[in-house]
């Protein structure tokens, strides 16, 4: 048996262990009926483009179209009706998506006007709409170190519309909408420079309401970080929410005194209906990805729709875990490697198809609590795909 077959064997869901398979099958790419989803990646170099993919029930993958885009972009967000982009400028690129599920491009927002030095730069890798698909969120710093969150309405049309700037620290990720989208938090760390030789390090997670005209304000700063072993310290660095108001974190495991990294290991948190965010997580119950480059040097981190599987891709392959809510992650896969061709970015769509993000190619894996099959991979005639993002059609 393949070690790729063997993968999920470990990973349980409600005491049932995924079903077992002799070998990976996989799925030609037949004539495109109906799809699930539509499939969105970046790529850049020598071509800046966004590429359109049609994922069917069986998680085969058919090109359907793509659009130009007039910078590089790393970081996608979507809409049912609208596609964003931006990178490491002040642009936001908007496109509109056709029945096809094809980009077409619309209009460019520049996000430089609503910052006070003109000679201001973009943040690239966040930039992300709420659960309701009328907002648009980005963070962004100019060059005197001042630092925004920008809101902005998505118009009828398209168009981006300022609503306004909050607070950030600049140590922050992704931002995760939890309790029906009243609340969004972002998690980071903060590492100071060793003094005289030993670093200051403490995560930060803010915590920000979402307002009724969908501006978003900041209302304060969690303190709670999972209890670590001894000296050692968790320092968040990625973050990913489900549907029930949990989220899942991988952290660093530092030990100040050596001023090293020990390995990575992943956390949950809860927001309760007040904002206030919990953690039942520490030393004792948080799973390892192992020491870097021995286990995974995480970079991307994604829950299921369902709330049940959790995807951490990373430097040496990837990885899954049963996510359990507010009580402890458990049971993850082995690390499964991709021969130096590491995960760019992962996503989900709503019929439990995994996509991940390569090098040169986009992996659909199709998966349950009871099932798992890996499909054929959709490659790029040229390669440097960037980032991904999903629409489901469920």
């Amino acid at each position: 048996m393949s070690r790729i077959a063997t993968f999920l064997i470990p990973l349980l869901c409600s005491g049932t262990a995924l079903a077992q398979s002799s070998t990976i099958q996989t799925a030609a790419a037949p004539a495109l009926s109906s799809p699930v989803a539509y499939v969105y990646v970046s790529t850049y170099d020598p071509t800046n483009s966004v590429v359109a993919l049609a994922a069917s029930p069986d998680g085969s993958l058919t090109y359907v179209g793509a659009a130009p885009s007039p910078q590089p972009i790393t970081a996608l967000s979507v809409t049912k009706k609208f596609l964003f982009g931006t990178g490491n400028n002040l642009n936001i690129f908007s496109y509109s998506i056709a029945p096809s599920g094809a980009p077409q491009y619309l209009a460019t927002t520049d996000a430089g006007i609503y910052l006070s030095d003109p000679s201001s730069y973009f943040y690239s890798e966040i930039l992300q709409v709420d659960e309701t698909g009328s907002d648009l969120y980005a963070f962004a710093a100019d060059s005197k170190d001042n630092l925004y969150l920008l809101s902005f309405k998505i118009e009828d049309d398209g168009e981006l519309k300022f609503l306004g700037s909050t607070y950030w620290t600049g140590n922050l990720l992704q931002i995760q909408f939890v309790q029906n989208n009243e609340y969004a938090v972002s998690t980071g760390c903060v590492i100071t420079d060793p003094r005289p030789y030993q670093p200051v390090i403490y995560p930060e997670t803010l915590v920000y309401k979402r307002e009724s005209s969908g501006l978003l304000s900041y209302i304060g700063e969690s303190d709670i970080d999972p209890v670590a072993e001894s000296q050692h310290e968790y320092c968040a660095e990625g973050g990913a929410s489900d549907s029930r108001d949990h989220l899942a974190v991988f952290f660093e495991n530092i030990d100040p005194a050596k001023n090293s990294l020990v390995e990575y290991a992943l956390g949950a948190y809860s927001v309760s209906p007040q904002g206030k965010v919990t953690t039942k997580s520490d030393y004792k119950n948080m799973p390892s990805l192992g020491a870097p480059l021995v286990g995974i040097t995480p970079n991307e981190i994604s829950i299921s729709p369902s709330g049940e599987i959790l995807a951490v891709g990373g430097l040496e392959g990837y990885q899954f875990f049963h996510f359990n809510g507010a009580n402890p992650i458990t049971k993850e896969s082995g690390v499964i490697g991709l021969k130096h061709n590491w995960p760019q970015a992962l996503a989900w769509d709503k019929s439990n198809h995994l996509y991940i993000l390569t090098l040169d190619s986009v992996i659909p894996y199709s998966i349950t609590p009871a099932s798992y099959k890996k499909h054929t991979p959709y490659s790029f005639s040229v390669p440097h795909p960037y980032s991904i993002i999903v629409l489901s059609l469920q």
